[in-house]
């Protein structure tokens, strides 16, 4: 399976405390013509087992916000599991573990049965972002160290919009990060309708968003005690034919709570810090009616 935003070759990398600059990446806030700037070379999702934080800037349908959050560790019960795959989809499933006796306060149990310490969020300092429709800088807000704009225009970026993240560091050193303005998703309004033993076929419509990837991800297990959750990383072609095998399997595990069903047209890169990975999402995001035909098993 390819990995979301999977990277390319890089001329240069940028780590904690120092950054490189990208061809073409303009420093104008005001500037976000896909003409004036190259797309920048981007490095792809981390793994779950080091992502520590997360900023993203998402198009959804009738408002744009950015976010994110950024700890000194990761949580062991956000790591899933993989439990199936088949080509470009992967079945993942949340297990949290278990420690006799309970964990105490402020700790939390890992997968080998042990407490430690539960991650804390961190500060990162003023985080600016150029290259949207608004030049945004944010400040941690506290306790949580959360960071966030909902006052963005709609939409918040233009496609091709080359778009740089930058933080000046505080808890933790500095980093920089890169994304490309994506192309606002469209798809009938058709149903997802999920049969037992049968593929489903998705549509959208395509676009050349050349570092831009399809995230598909389909739940029927809302309220499971281990949710499973189906997900397809897939070329931006504007079909996917979810195999049948993943979806009798996804159906297998049970359902509770209402079917959710997401399509998600992101770039994503990223960036290794003293505590683990930190990604950066542009994402144009959309929920399905994803329904599951009744009398299947």
């Amino acid at each position: 399976m390819r990995l979301v935003g999977l990277s390319i070759l890089m001329p240069c990398l940028v780590v904690l405390g120092a950054g490189c600059t990208v061809p073409g990446l303009t420093t104008d806030p005001n500037v976000t013509d896909a003409n004036d700037c190259e797309t920048p070379l981007l490095r792809g999702a981390c793994e779950m087992s080091e992502l520590v934080g997360s900023f993203s800037v998402v198009h959804e349908d009738g408002y744009s916000v950015i976010s994110g959050q950024v700890a000194d560790g990761v949580v062991p019960a956000t790591i899933l599991q993989k439990v199936g795959e088949n080509g470009d989809c992967v079945l993942l499933r949340q297990i949290s573990p278990f420690c006799d006796p309970s964990c105490p306060s402020g700790t939390t149990c890992d997968f080998d049965g042990t407490c430690i310490p539960y991650p804390e969020p961190i500060s990162v300092g003023m985080v600016t972002v150029k290259g949207l429709n608004k030049s945004v800088a944010m400040e941690p807000t506290a306790p949580s160290d959360t960071y966030f704009d909902t006052q963005l225009p709609h939409p918040a970026f233009d496609p091709g919009a080359c778009i740089e993240l930058v933080a000046e560091g505080a808890d933790i050193a500095g980093f920089t990060l890169y994304g490309t303005g994506v192309t606002p998703l469209e798809m009938p309004s058709d149903p997802w309708v999920m049969r037992y033993g049968q593929p489903l076929q998705i549509s959208w419509v395509p676009a050349d968003d050349p570092q831009a990837r399809i995230l598909l991800t389909l739940n029927i297990d809302q309220h499971g005690l281990s949710p499973v959750t189906l997900v397809c990383d897939v070329e931006d072609t504007g079909s996917f034919a979810v195999p049948a095998e993943m979806i009798s399997a996804l159906m297998d595990f049970g359902f509770t709570g209402l079917a959710k069903g997401d399509i998600y047209r992101q770039t994503v890169d990223s960036v290794q810090t003293v505590h683990g990975c930190v990604e950066f999402k542009v994402v144009s995001h959309l929920e399905a009616d994803l329904q599951v035909e009744e009398g299947t098993p």
